[in-house]
C-alpha cells in the first residue's frame, strides 16, 4: 500500500524528502513500543536532521514510554507508584539525551560556521500562507490521502478496529499519526509530499483496516481476500506509476533552444541533477 501510493512513488527517487525520515520515525516508534529508549533517540535525531518536522516522532516515542511504565488504570485513578515515576523519568531521560546529543553537534555547527543556532529551523519555518478555503479546513490530507491511493480509505476502518479490541500495540503508531496529522494541519502552507512523514502509519492502519474486511461467502469462494488486495494494490501501483511518468513527459525544446541561442551551444544540453529523470522519458536542463 506504501509503494503504491502516488506521492511516495513521485518523490521516491529524491534522497533527501520525507521518505528516509518517514523509515526513521516509523523505526523509533518501533523501539519505544518495546522500551528501548536511547535507540529511539537516536533514530528521531536522524530522522529530525533529514528533514525537521520530523522531531515530531519524539514527542509520540515519549508518550508510548510513559504508557509502557504507567499502566492504564494507574493512569486514569492518577495513582502511582515511586518505582513507576522513576523508570518513567529514566526512560525520558534517556530518550531526550540521545536525541539531543547528535542534534546538538548540529546546531554548534550552524552557530560557529553559518547564520545562527537555530537558523536553519527559522528559515524552514518561513513559508508561505494561502487561504484555508483551499485546505478544506482540516480536511486537506484526508482528501490527498484517498486521492494518491484509494485503498487509504479503509484507515478509519483499521484505527477503528484498533480502539474497539484495545489493541495497545498499535498506540505508538496511532500517536504517532495524529500528532504529525495535527501538526501539518495547522502547517501554515501544505503540500501532498508532506504526507510522506505519516505516510507509513497510514498504510499500516489501512492495511489492518482491510484485515478487518469480511468478504461473502459468493466472493471468497472464488477470490481470496489476499488475492484481492494484491490486486488492488497491483492496479494502483500501475495507475500511479503511470500517471507519475506522464506527469514527467514534458517538451524542454523552449528551454534548449534559449539555450543554444544565449550560450551558442549546440546539441543537447545535459542537466547536473539527473534525478528528476529517472520515472521519465525526456531531456531537461
Amino acid at each position: 500500500i506504501l509503494m503504491s501510493t502516488m506521492v511516495y512513488i513521485r518523490w521516491s527517487h529524491y534522497l533527501l524528502t520525507g521518505i528516509p525520515a518517514a523509515v526513521l520515525a516509523f523505526v523509533s516508534l518501533h523501539y519505544a513500543k518495546h522500551g528501548k529508549p536511547i535507540k529511539s533517540g537516536i533514530l528521531v535525531a536522524a530522522a529530525f536532521l533529514t528533514r525537521f518536522p520530523a522531531a515530531i516522532a519524539g514527542t509520540a516515542a515519549g508518550i508510548t514510554l510513559f504508557l509502557n511504565i504507567i499502566s492504564l488504570d494507574h493512569l486514569k485513578s492518577l495513582k502511582f507508584d515511586l518505582r513507576e515515576i522513576r523508570e518513567v523519568l529514566e526512560s525520558e531521560i534517556k530518550l531526550g539525551l540521545s536525541f539531543g546529543v547528535p542534534t546538538a553537534f548540529y546546531f554548534a555547527l550552524n552557530h560557529f560556521y553559518g547564520s545562527g543556532f537555530f537558523s536553519p529551523v527559522i528559515a524552514g519555518a518561513s513559508v508561505p500562507t494561502l487561504n484555508p478555503d483551499k485546505y478544506l479546513y482540516g480536511l486537506y490530507f484526508l482528501k490527498e490521502a484517498v486521492v494518491a491511493n484509494p485503498l487509504l480509505l479503509f484507515v478509519p476502518l483499521g484505527l477503528y478496529s484498533v480502539f474497539r479490541a484495545r489493541d495497545t500495540s498499535f498506540y505508538p503508531y496511532v500517536s504517532g499519526l495524529a500528532l504529525f496529522y495535527v501538526f501539518f494541519t495547522f502547517y501554515p502552507h501544505k503540500e501532498p509530499r508532506f504526507m510522506l512523514l505519516f505516510l507509513p502509519m497510514l498504510a499500516l492502519f489501512a492495511a489492518h483496516g482491510i484485515r478487518e474486511v469480511h468478504l461473502p461467502e459468493t466472493v471468497s469462494s472464488y477470490f481470496t481476500r489476499e488475492k484481492l488486495v494484491v490486486a488492488a494494490v497491483a492496479l494502483v501501483f500501475l495507475v500511479n506509476f503511470s500517471l507519475v511518468f506522464n506527469m514527467n513527459t514534458w517538451d524542454n525544446a523552449p528551454r534548449s533552444n534559449y539555450m543554444s541561442e544565449t550560450a551558442d551551444l549546440e546539441g543537447t544540453v545535459a542537466g547536473l541533477n539527473p534525478a528528476p529523470a529517472v520515472y521519465g522519458d525526456f531531456k531537461f536542463i
